[in-house]
């Protein structure tokens, strides 16, 4: 049976923007969606549902989640992580309202990190009561598929605002790429930069302008049934050497895709990681800086004034 799932109300507060770029869009066997690293944070926790039975609860959120992850937003079920969302629902049968062909109707609402209300609308569940009780596979998927959509629309829309004022302007040195196989280095090290060019950042070569430096490593794991493991490392360090905070991407490809030209795949990679680049940049300001001596930015400190014998120093700049 086709089930079909009709929403009966849509609501959310963001405003109409242009399509978000659908970085990672993996065709068929080679990249997947990237997986969040959980240090940065998730975008989206989703809760198991309230009022059908444990494990049915929890089947519905696995698939809302997993089709966020098809859609290139990071969530989890996992609970006790930090996430920028959180999706909860309740669903209800459907006995009031025979005009509409829905066992279950499921209310769901976003919330962000504050607790405050991002979106939300009411999912008709089309099917038999028997289906809904036992868990069908056809149920579970659709519910999964058509929640994510709204959901990933919400978080994507949320990305578009400008980075905050301490990301604006702040100067990162990129350091080339290491560990690439083909001509990867150089092309995620362009890519990056680029990708970070477009969310506002300042990229800087000049070292007395630089506040943090950028680091990116490419690690690749052995052939496996034609399969390759790539694990692509971001590291923000302080001008000192000190770590501010990693975003990790992990993908499987096959063995020796990337062996030549990275192409189009650097810019996915690249644009895939700036949110998480972004996040530890945004909490930069909040690290411990080291004191080397050195005056920030790299500006030589101003040296004291003289002062002639036998008369004031002269007064401050």
């Amino acid at each position: 049976m086709n089930m079909r799932i009709l929403f009966l109300l849509f609501i959310f507060a963001a405003t109409a923007c242009n399509e978000a770029p659908r970085p990672f869009k993996h065709e068929a066997g080679s990249w997947k969606p990237p997986l969040a690293e959980p240090k940065a944070g998730y975008d989206i926790l989703v809760e198991p549902v309230d009022g059908p039975s444990r494990p049915m609860a929890k089947l519905l959120a696995r698939s809302v989640a997993d089709s966020l992850v098809e859609r290139e937003v990071s969530a989890t079920v996992a609970d006790s992580v930090k996430s920028r969302f959180v999706i909860k629902g309740k669903a209800e049968a459907n006995w009031e309202d025979a005009r509409a062909p829905f066992v279950m109707l499921i209310l769901w609402t976003m919330f962000n990190e504050k607790g405050e209300i991002v979106g939300n609308f009411t999912q008709g569940v089309q099917g038999t009561w028997f289906e809904w009780e036992n868990g069908d596979p056809r149920i579970i998927r659709s519910v999964g598929q058509e929640a994510a959509q709204p959901f990933a629309e919400m978080a994507q829309r949320k990305e578009k605002v400008l980075p905050p004022a301490e990301l604006r302007g702040a100067g990162l040195m990129v350091e080339s790429v290491i560990g690439a196989p083909g001509d990867g280095n150089k092309m995620l090290t362009d890519a990056i930069k680029e990708a970070l060019r477009l969310t506002d950042v300042s990229i800087t070569e000049d070292p007395r302008q630089m506040d943090y430096v950028l680091k990116g490593e490419v690690k690749m794991t052995a052939a496996d049934q034609g399969k390759q493991k790539v694990l692509v490392i971001w590291t923000v360090l302080t001008p000192a050497g000190g770590e501010v905070g990693k975003a990790t991407q992990e993908n499987i490809t096959p063995t020796g895709s990337l062996d030549g030209s990275w192409g189009e795949t650097a810019s996915m990679v690249a644009t895939a990681a700036v949110n998480g680049i972004a996040d530890i940049l945004g909490r930069a300001e909040k690290a411990p800086r080291e004191d080397n001596g050195s005056s920030p930015r790299g500006l030589i400190a101003p040296q004291a004034p003289k002062q002639v014998p036998g008369r004031a120093p002269p007064p401050p700049m």
